[in-house]
């Protein structure tokens, strides 16, 4: 079991069988994976618009991190975001540190902090 199970395990994120999961992303191949959605957080953007942010520990132990930009607007179309992360450092790299990412790494207890001497 890989340390991210075990950790997202304990802290009550991951219970029961893994399912199957595909994610849809634009301009890039969509990920097929099995595990667990262990985070979902979605926020207005503007009128009419709102963000959604998902995250998915595979059984393999990594990341899948969607961001849905979805909008109500006649003749515009819903935005996907998605990557593979095999580390929590790589997760952080890919969301940066906005209000919602930082949201998102509290409620996941990961340490987002620079360390100063």
């Amino acid at each position: 079991m890989s340390e991210l199970i075990k950790k997202y395990t304990a802290l009550g994120n991951i219970s029961g069988e893994a399912h199957d999961y595909l994610v849809m992303r634009d301009n890039a191949k969509n990920i097929a994976f099995k595990g667990w959605e262990i985070f979902c957080d979605s926020e207005k953007v503007g009128t009419g618009r709102s963000q959604t942010y998902t995250v998915f520990i595979t059984s393999g132990g990594n990341f899948v991190i969607q961001i849905e930009n979805s909008t109500q607007w006649q003749g515009c179309r819903d935005e996907y975001h998605a990557k593979l992360c095999r580390t929590e450092a790589q997760l952080m790299e890919f969301l940066g540190f906005g209000y919602q990412a930082k949201y998102l790494y509290d409620k996941l207890e990961i340490d987002a902090s620079e360390t100063a001497e």
